[in-house]
């Protein structure tokens, strides 16, 4: 009896172990800001996530650079945003990779109304705030770059998104370097753009998704069912992008219309299909046949050395680095797996 007892509770304790490892691999701790990824907040807002079968917990950040911070210490598994913020935690020798994009963009450069800017030259002398180390910050020392506009003629200033708005109406700074959904936001007191940014080849760049390598590779059926929720999500608000503009007004508290004049504007370009931006893209995550390094991987490494050339980062990352830093495995494991009606 002693013997049958002690099985009976062995089978058990194997029964709950089964049960917490299963609840477990459905649990998802996601890292979120306000910009505009129109895809996740519409999956986001209409519970895709939970319908997928996650149990999700959202954690909000105001910007990139601190989510590098949560990721280190565990405290959440994926996240999404701009590129520099992940190249800088590559960098620092964190054990991340991005995993998916469904969507590229430009950031703005908005000017004050009464700011006429005709010339780029005529930014000399002006005070400019963005957010350092974010993608904001790269296109403006890029733009700056091309125009051949040195840096210590503009006064650039780092700022965080609660200031930014208060300060530009306030005339503090003359202009403000910023992505979505702030820039329209900026536009809406009045604020002028300025500069090739909306739509411009050469600095579009793409809205990354990244978590932590370890944590994705024990966790493959929650990445895919991730995925499939934006899967969803995306079908969903490139049939009606109204609905995707609603979720982004609710979540970063702007006009569901200015919302929408991001995706009208071309401001961010959503992809139509998931393989487009696994294989199909100029900037796809998979290298294409003959190709030695993906698109994406070529573009990480062109903004690296512009980041490590401008004093962003503090080295070179190469391209292997790069590349083992790059994960298209799950996009390619929830596209394998899904209906083909989808």
């Amino acid at each position: 009896m002693q013997r049958l007892l002690s099985h009976a509770c062995l089978v058990m304790c194997a029964l709950i172990g089964l049960t917490n490892a299963a609840k477990a691999a459905n649990e998802i701790r996601i890292g979120w800001q306000p910009a505009a990824f129109f895809e996740f907040f519409y999956a986001q807002k209409e519970k895709l996530f939970e319908k997928a079968g996650l149990k999700p917990t959202f954690v909000k950040f105001t910007t990139g650079p601190p989510i590098l911070a949560a990721m280190k210490a565990g405290d959440i598994d994926i996240a999404f945003g701009g590129l520099p913020p992940f190249i800088a935690g590559v960098v620092g020798g964190m054990d991340i990779s991005v995993f998916c994009w469904l969507e590229t963009a430009n950031t703005s450069l908005i000017m004050q109304p009464s700011e006429e800017i005709t010339s780029p030259n005529q930014l000399a002398g002006k005070k400019i705030a963005t957010i350092f180390g974010t993608s904001a910050h790269f296109t403006l020392l890029k733009y700056l770059n091309a125009e051949k506009i040195p840096l210590k003629d503009v006064s650039i200033v780092n700022m965080a998104i609660p200031s930014m708005l208060p300060a530009f109406t306030n005339k503090d700074v003359d202009g403000i370097s910023v992505y979505e959904p702030w820039g329209i936001k900026l536009m809406s007191v009045g604020g002028k753009p300025v500069g090739p940014f909306t739509g411009a080849s050469g600095y579009e760049q793409p809205g990354i998704y990244w978590g932590r390598r370890q944590w994705m590779a024990d966790n493959l059926q929650t990445m895919k069912m991730f995925l499939a929720a934006l899967d969803e999500s995306l079908r969903a608000i490139n049939a009606k992008p109204e609905a995707a503009a609603e979720a982004l007004a609710r979540y970063a508290g702007m006009d569901p219309a200015d919302a929408l004049k991001i995706l009208t504007m071309n401001k961010q370009v959503l992809v139509k299909d998931m393989r487009e931006a696994l294989e199909e893209s100029s900037l796809a995550l998979r290298q294409k046949p003959g190709e030695k390094y993906s698109g994406h991987v070529r573009f990480t490494k062109e903004m690296a050395d512009f980041l490590h050339h401008n004093g962003i980062i503090t080295r070179e990352l190469s391209f292997e680095e790069i590349t083992k830093a790059t994960a298209p495995e799950y996009m390619e494991a929830y596209i394998a797996s899904r209906p083909l009606t989808k």
